[in-house]
């Protein structure tokens, strides 16, 4: 297929999707009733694309650099043009064999460069296939482990007569190492056991692992989706936010997986400390150039400071040899001959330097800073959960006789595997769910500010963050110029303000999130993977303005930096129950001994996979 037909296809299944396609997310109402539908961010730009088309089609060059027969790819004079506006120009895009981090502010242009990749809008080599982690596994009538292998037999097969092709051209070509491989990973038998491998990896358990795709959650699926991206190990790997929603122990498990990832991956992610454990090179993606550096994210960052050091020494040596000279043509430009003729060589000698390049200034980023405003100081207890039973209908109680508090001071992240309770917890302080047993008491003035991963799809995309939050402002008469600069404290300014959010990117929405708790002055804030979609600038950001933030804070994050710039408390969600971890450790402590049990548990399932292998011998 052609790049036109693959571009005419795309569109199609966008305008299909926003027909066909019903996603909701059910919320919960605090009398336990369930509210109407909300439909998901994804559905209403598919919508509103079908109703009123924005063309998100590609303009991209860019010249094949290595030979046609190469696993690694290299693109010189790339450029990429989309939505009305110009990403990168002119710039070699390097899909060498490396882990590469991608890193960009929002709506810098990242996810759309490695579609570029995924539609092959470059001219990348047929023989390299590549997968493209942006959406969630489709909710078919299949188990996990069925969509993981369901196409191992004709991978199996494709592979085996690409190789049977290779051996009759060269029998030598270095490409067959490594399609043998990837051959020998698709039997059957082992393809199952991988697939399984991965599933447990990602805590998909034996139970879910027999349902059916469709009775999983959206998050799920993106898990399953995850699993089938490294399934079969493609030529080009790329990923968008993998661990957006992941727990922390599957956030430790991906680190181990990827980090040993064999061919080109390219990785987008707002999470430093998993860029350190995965990436061996980063793009970064900064005033419409790409550029490299090897090694991981905190390499990257010594190594940029010690190039901006050395780029800024060389400006101002060049600056000053500039002025120095022109200094002189302009005293004796007009002079005696003499005099005339050195102003004349001068004048040469800056136009070679200026033919030859001179060094650009270095260019400090615009400083992200978030603010919330300040609140009400209240005296303890501000929000009490007191001999609490809790369970949804037709479950196990999932909480019983739990006691804890939330206070002005606290900072507290709560963590624990999936399924533990970490949100429900969270909505039960918000009051959003009614306890079987025991209360809830918050202060008669207490307010709280509840963010979570799916109130991004309350929003109207139809409506403008200007009108969207001026209508949510019901503390004060409205004042445009107060909402402007409320909307300016989460960094949605300028023309952001005015524009249909349909046309803001994600961490735009989430920003457009803050500034809607903002409004309602909360005492207490509760944060339910707030890092989501926003870039590492916007993430610290973030970290200072909770740090700021008069009142108190409950967070779930599987991002361990920002919970290490914020949390003085680590509450671990277990059996029911909640167990405070000792206030001696931090965040990262807690990672190592998640660490350390993981390694036990894997090398357990080693054993007993090994046990079986034989058995079938």
């Amino acid at each position: 297929m052609g790049r036109k037909a693959r571009k005419e296809a795309r569109q199609a299944e966008l305008v299909k999707a926003a027909v066909a396609e019903v996603t909701v997310t059910p919320g919960t109402t605090t009398s336990g009733t369930v509210e109407e539908p909300v439909v998901t961010v994804e559905v209403q730009r598919k919508q509103l694309q079908a109703e009123d088309p924005i063309d998100t089609s590609l303009s991209v060059t860019g010249k094949l650099a290595t030979r046609p027969t190469s696993n690694d790819v290299k693109i010189t004079s790339y450029s990429l043009q989309a939505f009305g506006q110009t990403f990168v120009d002119d710039s070699t895009l390097d899909l060498s064999r490396s882990r590469i981090g991608l890193l960009g502010h929002n709506a810098s242009g990242s996810t759309t460069l490695l579609r570029s990749i995924a539609e092959r809008e470059i001219p990348i080599p047929e023989h390299l296939d590549i997968f493209f982690l942006d959406r969630e596994a489709p909710p078919v009538d299949m188990t996990p482990v069925e969509f993981l292998t369901e196409d191992t037999k004709k991978v199996h097969a494709e592979l085996e007569a690409e190789a049977n092709k290779i051996v009759l051209e060269n029998p030598n070509d270095p490409r067959l190492s490594d399609l043998y491989e990837r051959i020998e990973e698709t039997e059957p038998d082992l393809a199952i056991a991988k697939a399984t491998r991965l599933l447990m990896g990602l805590q998909v358990n034996k139970r879910m692992r027999g349902m059916k795709c469709h009775e999983f959650s959206g998050g799920w699926r993106m898990r399953v989706a995850l699993a089938k991206a490294l399934m079969f190990q493609p030529a080009i790997l790329l990923l968008d936010d993998p661990t957006a929603h992941l727990d922390l122990e599957a956030v430790i498990w991906l680190e181990q997986e990827l980090s040993q990832f064999p061919n080109c991956m390219v990785l987008v992610s707002h999470s430093a400390d998993f860029l350190d454990a995965v990436c061996n090179k980063i793009c970064v993606l900064e005033n419409k150039k790409l550029s490299y550096y090897n090694g991981n994210y905190t390499t990257f960052l010594r190594a940029k400071k010690d190039r901006d050091i050395a780029q800024m020494s060389s400006y101002n040596r060049e600056q000053a040899q500039i002025k120095s000279l022109q200094s002189y043509i302009d005293k004796y430009g007009h002079g005696d001959a003499k005099h005339v003729k050195q102003a004349k060589s001068r004048e040469k000698k800056i136009a070679r330097m200026e033919e030859a390049g001179l060094t650009d200034r270095v260019t400090v980023a615009k400083t992200v800073t978030f603010q919330f405003p300040p609140c009400t100081p209240l005296p303890p207890p501000v929000l009490q959960i007191n001999n609490v039973r809790f369970g949804y209908p037709n479950s196990a109680v999932l909480y019983e006789n739990l006691w804890s508090s939330l206070d002005m001071d606290s900072r507290v992240c709560l963590v624990g595997p999936n399924g533990s309770g970490k949100s429900t917890l969270m909505k039960l302080f918000a009051r959003e769910l009614h306890p079987l047993a025991g209360q809830v008491v918050a202060h008669t003035h207490c307010r709280v500010g509840h963010y979570h991963q799916h109130l991004a799809d309350a929003l109207d995309l139809r409506m403008t963050p200007l009108e969207f939050i001026a209508s949510k402002d019901t503390t004060q008469p409205a004042d445009p110029d107060r909402v402007r600069s409320l909307l300016g404290q989460f960094d949605i300014s300028g023309t952001a303000q005015t524009m249909s959010m349909a046309r803001l990117s994600g961490g735009q929405l989430v920003r457009v999130c803050f500034a809607w708790l903002a409004v309602q002055q909360p005492n207490i804030l509760l944060l339910d993977e707030p890092s989501n979609g926003l870039d590492l600038d916007t993430i610290d950001a973030l970290a200072s303005a909770i740090n700021a933030f008069e009142g108190g804070v409950l967070v779930i994050s599987h991002d361990f930096r920002l919970v290490n710039q914020i949390a003085k408390e680590i509450w671990i969600c277990d059996n029911g129950q909640i167990v405070k971890f000792p206030s001696s450790k931090t965040i990262m402590d807690y990672k190592e001994d998640m660490r350390k049990g993981l390694e036990v548990k894997l090398e357990r399932r080693k054993r007993v996979m090994n046990s079986l292998g034989a058995g079938r011998k």
